[in-house]
């Protein structure tokens, strides 16, 4: 049976597994369901429809299933979807998703830090590290192992790319490339982010291949869109589709492809 504390309110229809543990004064309503090995703490309110995974831990003061910030927002069937072994600290909050058939969803070995909002639409992949009072707009995306650093102010629909990383105070209001760092205001590229990509033990054949992605992307002012052209006719087929270049430079022009803010400049 979980463990509740005796000050928790937990709705009876709440599923939660034999050794979830409940803070004082928390509240999990009915529509809850959350996986052994997870730890909730003190003052957290889950509500709505919120499915979370195994050994997370959720701090003091955190908020998930709230409806999204948005004045149109008329979605009955919204979803959170949370999966493992993330760790959310004090005063994180969580929307529900806007859009009919979306689900807000974080993936696995996430780092959030404290007062970090995460809006409605949004997805995280895994092993993100968000810093303390950054804030993520609707339908904002971030693949896995990205950077942000703390007081980061993400625009709406921005999308930003693996092993990236933004610094402090930067507006990103534009599409973050894979393995990039970005600062400045408005956010602008500043090179690759070397000591991400060592620290994850990339070959040196892959950071090969990624400064020369960047070389046609950036340093040859590229427009994005000739860019992704580029980088298919000229690079892509000079590998099989096995080798881990061919699929750094296979994501990178699908990255291109698919962004809608428009990709980030480099600084001039």
């Amino acid at each position: 049976m979980a463990n509740i504390h005796k000050t928790a309110l937990v709705d009876e229809k709440a599923e939660l597994a034999n050794d979830v543990e409940i803070g004082p004064f928390s509240i999990i309503g009915p529509d809850v369901k959350i996986d052994s090995g997870t730890k909730v703490g003190p003052y957290v309110q889950i509500k709505n429809r919120v499915d979370i995974g195994k050994n997370n831990q959720i701090l003091h003061g955190t908020c998930i299933g709230e409806n999204g910030q948005d004045l149109s927002f008329n979605n009955p069937d919204a979803h959170i979807v949370i999966g493992n072994d993330n760790t959310i600290r004090e005063m994180v909050t969580i929307h529900q998703p806007s859009k009919k058939g979306n689900a807000t969803k974080l993936g696995d070995k996430n780092f959030i830090m404290c007062n970090v909002h995460i809006g409605h639409d949004v997805i995280l992949g895994n092993s993100n590290v968000i810093a303390t009072n950054t804030a993520l707009g609707g339908y904002v995306q971030l693949e896995n192992n990205v950077f942000l650093s703390g007081l980061v102010g993400v625009h709406q629909f921005v999308h930003i790319g693996s092993y990236s990383i933004v610094g402090a105070g930067t507006p990103t209001l534009m599409d973050v490339p894979p393995y990039s760092m970005m600062t400045g205001s408005p956010g602008v590229i500043t090179g690759l982010n070397m000591v991400g990509m060592k620290r994850a033990g990339f070959s040196p054949e892959k950071i090969m291949i990624i400064k020369e992605i960047y070389k046609t992307t950036f340093m040859r002012k590229t427009p994005p869109a000739k860019a992704s052209d580029e980088l298919e006719n000229n690079l892509l087929n000079q590998y099989s589709a096995e080798s881990e270049q061919y699929a750094v430079i296979r994501h990178y022009i699908d990255f291109l492809r698919s962004c809608k803010r428009g990709v980030a400049p480099r600084h001039a």
